[in-house]
C-alpha cells in the first residue's frame, strides 16, 4: 500500500531544486574567481601592506566558508529518508476504518457479555 505522499511528489521536488543547487555553485565560482583576482592584484602589485593582505584574505576566507555551508548540498539521502518512511505508512481507507470498528464492537461485546453471564451466574 502506498503511504500518505503520492510517489511523485519527492521526485519532483528534488528535480526542482537541482536548477537551485546549480545556480548557487555557479554565482559562487564566479564570486571565488573575483576574490582570487582581486588577492592576486594585491598580492603582485604590492598596492597594500602585508597586514591589510592578511585582513582581506581573512575576510575572503570566512565568506567562503559562509557561502559554501549556504550552497544546498546532495539533498537525495534525505528525500530517500523520507520515501522510505512514506513506503512504511499505510493509507487506511473509510471502509477498512469501518471493518476494524465493526470488529473491535463485536469483540467488546462479546467481552460485555461474558462479563454478563460471569456477573449474574455468583
Amino acid at each position: 500500500m502506498q503511504g500518505p505522499l503520492n510517489n511523485t511528489i519527492i521526485p519532483d521536488i528534488k528535480a526542482g531544486l537541482k536548477p537551485l543547487t546549480d545556480h548557487a555553485t555557479i554565482y559562487y565560482k564566479a564570486w571565488q574567481q573575483c576574490e582570487d583576482a582581486k588577492l592576486n592584484y594585491i598580492r603582485d602589485f604590492g598596492t597594500s601592506s602585508l597586514l591589510d593582505l592578511d585582513t582581506t584574505y581573512s575576510s575572503y576566507t570566512s565568506k567562503q566558508h559562509e557561502l559554501t555551508a549556504a550552497i544546498p548540498q546532495d539533498f537525495n539521502s534525505y528525500f530517500d529518508a523520507i520515501q522510505k518512511a512514506n513506503d512504511k505508512l499505510t493509507v487506511i481507507t473509510v471502509q477498512e476504518i469501518a471493518d476494524g470498528t465493526k470488529s473491535l464492537l463485536t469483540a467488546v461485546s462479546s467481552i460485555y457479555q461474558q462479563y454478563q453471564k460471569l456477573h449474574s451466574g455468583s
